[in-house]
């Protein structure tokens, strides 16, 4: 009978493909809940579903404007550019931005957005998140 040592060794494709929870190998902050590790390389399950109608839906964008136009301490955390050193715009003491950051902001718009509207309320409840991300990318365009 042959011993171990004496065995020559397997090539890496003839190891099993080893699935196993991705918690150990987290992207820098990010977390690996929900993906699945393969040989080392993550993958992410993809899940899409409707996406806003921006340009089919002009409520949508005209709420969008309308916010923008009546909350200008928004407008200078979400359009302010911080590198050209010019000075913020002179705002009055009442009014402050609607939340610490562009994201918690663009959060408030969505929720003032699609909260009631008749199209995308049910979804809105279920995935907040994702019509955030919508009215940030919209923002961007």
């Amino acid at each position: 009978m042959k011993s171990a040592a004496s065995l020559p060794p397997q090539a890496p494709s003839a190891l099993p493909r080893a699935r196993v929870p991705a918690t150990a190998s987290k992207k820098r902050g990010g977390k690996a809940e929900g993906k699945v590790v393969a040989l080392g390389v993550a993958a992410t399950p993809t899940m899409k579903g409707p996406s806003v109608q921006w340009d089919t839906n002009p409520t949508c964008t005209d709420k969008l404007v309308s916010w923008i136009l009546n909350h200008p301490a928004d407008c200078n955390v979400l359009f302010h550019d911080h590198l050209l050193n010019s000075p913020p715009p002179v705002l009055s003491p009442e009014e402050r931005p609607s939340g610490k950051n562009k994201k918690d902001i663009t959060a408030v718009i969505a929720k003032h957005i699609f909260q009631d509207d008749l199209a995308y309320s049910v979804l809105y409840a279920s995935d907040p998140g994702k019509f955030t991300l919508s009215v940030t990318n919209q923002l961007g365009t």
